[in-house]
């Protein structure tokens, strides 16, 4: 998370107009595991949860505003990746519980992506100027569903 939020800060930077940028889109990539319950990560989630509330900080600043920055972020479910195909192979030893069984069985419910349908996401996202302050939810069984990074007044 530390480094996402370092990466956060600089991007804002370089792109704000008052250090000669021009705006800009920046995409944060966190997790469904931050959005809905992960019974066998709980860390990861909440590392997830903290990129995407960061993101939701962001998008309403006057910061974002002044120098046309819009934010979003996407999360993705299950990513065929080497960590993916770690976890689904048999090394539930990261996972509460251990029960490789279960694992397998929340996996096969969520469906896996490929990093291609993650990549044609993110190109979205990036592209469409209207797109900003949302969450991109991406899951192989649901596809793409945008969803709003709803904000109150304090």
């Amino acid at each position: 998370m530390k480094g996402t939020l370092r990466g956060l800060r600089l991007a804002m930077y370089y792109l704000s107009v008052e250090h000669g940028g021009r705006g800009g889109c920046i995409v944060n990539v966190a997790s469904m595991a931050g959005l809905n319950p992960n019974p066998f990560s709980p860390v990861y989630g909440c590392t997830k949860a903290g990129i995407i509330h960061a993101t939701r900080c962001y998008a309403v600043s006057e910061a974002a505003k002044k120098s046309n920055i819009r934010l979003n972020v996407m999360c993705p479910a299950f990513v065929d990746t080497p960590m993916f195909r770690q976890m689904a192979a048999g090394d539930a030893s990261q996972t509460i519980g251990g029960d490789q069984t279960a694992v397998n069985a929340f996996i096969e419910r969520i469906g896996v992506l490929s990093t291609e349908d993650v990549s044609a996401a993110l190109i979205d996202i990036l592209t469409d100027e209207t797109r900003n302050g949302l969450i991109l939810r991406c899951a192989k069984k649901t596809g793409n569903v945008y969803s709003t990074l709803t904000v109150q007044d304090v």
